[in-house]
């Protein structure tokens, strides 16, 4: 069995939500404009790490505005990447004890400090 974090968050908070979510496979219909807005902020950032990269608005556009705000304010804060970029979103795989079970995960970013 792979779990990933989600999946164990998931079942620590409710069994069942896991057997709906990663057994069954239901999904939500839509997800919450805090997620999109938080995800949106990710995939700029993402871009500008990755030097380019698929830029896809959010449908919302005072969110989309909102989003670009707040990418503004990273880029004013932090103008120069000093650090050299190895990986953006990562995959990981870890074997756990008894090497049956794994835990999986994606890294953000994966960098090398230019000191």
């Amino acid at each position: 069995m792979t779990l990933d974090n989600s999946q164990i968050q998931a079942f620590w908070k409710c069994p069942e939500l896991w057997k709906e979510r990663y057994h069954y496979k239901v999904v939500p219909e839509s997800e919450s404009q805090a997620l999109s807005f938080g995800t949106r902020v990710h995939n700029l950032i993402e871009c500008r790490l990755r030097g380019g990269g698929e830029d896809i608005p959010l449908e919302n556009p005072s969110l989309e505005a909102e989003a670009r705000v707040l990418f503004g304010a990273y880029c004013q804060q932090y103008p120069v990447n000093d650090f050299r970029v190895v990986d953006v979103e990562m995959v990981f795989k870890i074997a756990l004890p008894g090497g049956k079970h794994f835990l999986t995960g994606k890294l953000d970013v994966l960098l090398v400090d230019s000191d």
